[in-house]
């Protein structure tokens, strides 16, 4: 039956990353960190590619 079974993928991330780079030309780890963590001013952070130091603002 449709809708019964549910199955975690990781393309709609994929899809939405390549949205983004076609959008704005960055990555989508620069577009979150300008666009949500810095203005949030999250500290404690990570993406895919960058990792933060505890204590220190996300770059």
């Amino acid at each position: 039956m449709p809708g019964s079974d549910w199955e975690y993928s990781n393309t709609n991330y994929v899809l939405i990353g390549m949205v983004i780079k076609a959008v704005t030309d960055h990555s989508w780890e620069h577009e979150a960190r300008a666009r949500i963590l810095r203005p949030l001013r999250l500290t404690h952070c990570r993406t895919r590619q960058l990792a933060v130091p505890a204590g220190s603002p996300c770059p």
